[in-house]
């Protein structure tokens, strides 16, 4: 099983378990910026780690959501995912939960860094 962190506010997380497939557009769009559907994602990457993606709303601040999640000089604006990303074929990449390793290496960041 893989596991999404879902993060709703600077206390508050959700952790959903899902399978082994790539996660699709409507997820996605209904578990970012205000989790009604209606939000343009981007992703950034989750501090060094390449392989483990932030998902958000590319307009959370110009729509005035709250932060949710503070990075170095910065901050994410409404719900956010936090997901692994990796490679499919032919150099097309995909959106996927994250491996137990991946898992834990956000635990451990966001308990030493806040």
């Amino acid at each position: 099983m893989r596991k999404i962190i879902k993060i709703i506010s600077s206390e508050q997380i959700m952790v959903f378990n899902v399978d082994d497939t790539e996660l699709n557009e409507q997820f996605i769009k209904k578990n970012i910026g205000r989790s009604d559907g209606t939000s343009y994602f981007e992703r950034v990457n989750f501090y060094d780690y390449r392989d483990i993606n932030i998902i958000c709303d590319e307009e959370g601040k110009l729509k005035g959501l709250k932060p949710s999640l503070y990075i170095p000089g910065d901050f994410i604006a409404g719900d956010c995912l936090i997901v692994s990303l990796e490679h499919i074929y032919d150099g097309e990449t995909g959106w996927f939960g994250l491996t137990d390793e991946q898992f834990n290496k956000v635990i451990v960041w966001c308990f030493n860094n806040g």
